[in-house]
Parts: C-alpha cells; sequence; structure tokens
C-alpha cells in the first residue's frame, strides 16, 4: 500500500488446487484460463408504483423509474402530474449484464425520480437488488 494512501488500491486472486501425484503425471499442461463471461439479458417490467411522494409545488410529481447495472442503465418514460403517488407504465427495460461465475454477484440499481423543466431533477428513492446466483 502507498504510505499516503489509506484505501483499497487494487486486488489479487489466487488459487491452490491440489491434485493427486498419479494425476499430475498424465498431464503435460494446465489449463488455467479463466472462465469466460456469460452474457445475458436483466428485464425488469415496471407496472406502477405506489406511495411516492409528490415533489413539486402544486402536489404532483413527474415520476419516471430508471434501472442500473454496472455501466448500463435504461429509464421508462415520464409519467406527468401524477397526483396520488401510483404513476402507471408498463414498461420493460432491457439491460445487458455478462456474469462470469456463480461465484459472481450483480448489484442492480433501481431508481424513482421526479423529471424537472427548471433546475435539476429530484431524487425520489432508490432500492439495490443483489444478484445472488441461483445453486
Amino acid at each position: 500500500m502507498h504510505p499516503t494512501s489509506s484505501g483499497n488500491q487494487g486486488n489479487i486472486t489466487c488459487w491452490v488446487e491440489i491434485i493427486p501425484e498419479h494425476l499430475v503425471k498424465q498431464v503435460k499442461e494446465w489449463d488455467i484460463t479463466p472462465e469466460p463471461p456469460t452474457q445475458l439479458e436483466i428485464r425488469i417490467i415496471v407496472y406502477q408504483t405506489k406511495d411516492v411522494t409528490l415533489m413539486d409545488l402544486e402536489g404532483t410529481s413527474d415520476v419516471y423509474v430508471e434501472a442500473q447495472i454496472g455501466s448500463e442503465q435504461q429509464a421508462t418514460d415520464i409519467h406527468y402530474r401524477c397526483m396520488d403517488g401510483a404513476a402507471s407504465f408498463n414498461y420493460r427495460l432491457k439491460l445487458p449484464y455478462s456474469h462470469r461465475s456463480t461465484k459472481d454477484n450483480g448489484m442492480l440499481k433501481i431508481k424513482c425520480i421526479d423529471n424537472d423543466f427548471i433546475g435539476s431533477n429530484d431524487f425520489i428513492g432508490s432500492s439495490d437488488v443483489l444478484l445472488a446466483p441461483v445453486i
């Protein structure tokens, strides 16, 4: 670790394989190439929101939902002037995902945002979903 840094500067992944002696003599060269990633597609259907905080001064919100995994992100269309916190979408989001192995975990981030014409958008809430492998 560098003396001026207090944070993580990287990771090293190592493993040890214990092989019976009779197998070592049979194989001349061991293939230690990492397993290629499996290309998957995460599909999310956003039907509607419930109890969304109304962020605008007139008691409404212009709601949209955004999903992100890694650097890939997509968003629904905007439900304008939601007055009761229940914005309807029936919208499908498709995100590509490169899955390395059964030990790999991905983090799917879902955000609810109020779209504003003037100024920046207002963050309403979010949830992180751990994509754990099924074993």
